[in-house]
């Protein structure tokens, strides 16, 4: 989540560079699969959630951060970089990669970005954001329940 919402912008406005999110998904995955493990467990990587941000927020919020400088950030405030629809698709593109590889190397995929957003402006439903406009963290009390829904071992661990 970090390497999407926040290296981004690191690597792109501080070090010059790209980041390359299908090194980064790839890497990851590699990881999990790695990992010593009873063969009756199911290992499961969970997709990027997607921005809470409002465009204007992004820059600051990078600032907030320690990501960005004061200058650094305004420059994503001026950019394509910080509108909704840019930062949602980067969130897309991460998470098909982690999809892709989780796939060929047997392990389940699962994320609630569709449970958490309007289909039709990707915004982040109210319920989900935290009362900082600068958190890129969603509330995890109501993301909780709909970890509910999805598995059961974790609805069954539930009183």
């Amino acid at each position: 989540s970090v390497d999407v919402h926040l290296s981004y912008y690191y690597m792109k406005y501080v070090k010059g560079a790209d980041i390359d999110l299908d090194d980064i998904a790839e890497s990851y995955v590699d990881f999990v699969a790695g990992l010593p493990s009873d063969p009756s467990v199911i290992k499961t990587v969970v997709g990027v959630y997607f921005s809470p941000l409002e465009d204007a927020d992004v820059g600051p919020s990078l600032h907030s951060y320690g990501s960005l400088t004061e200058e650094q950030a305004a420059l994503v405030s001026e950019s394509d970089d910080a509108k909704l629809k840019n930062r949602q698709e980067r969130v897309m593109f991460f998470n098909k990669i982690l999809k892709k590889q989780c796939e060929e190397r047997n392990i389940e995929y699962c994320d609630i970005n569709e449970e958490m957003t309007d289909p039709e402006t990707l915004v982040i439903k109210e319920s989900f954001k935290d009362i900082s406009n600068h958190n890129i963290h969603l509330v995890w009390e109501t993301t909780l329940l709909l970890w509910l829904d999805k598995w059961d071992w974790l609805r069954a661990m539930a009183p």
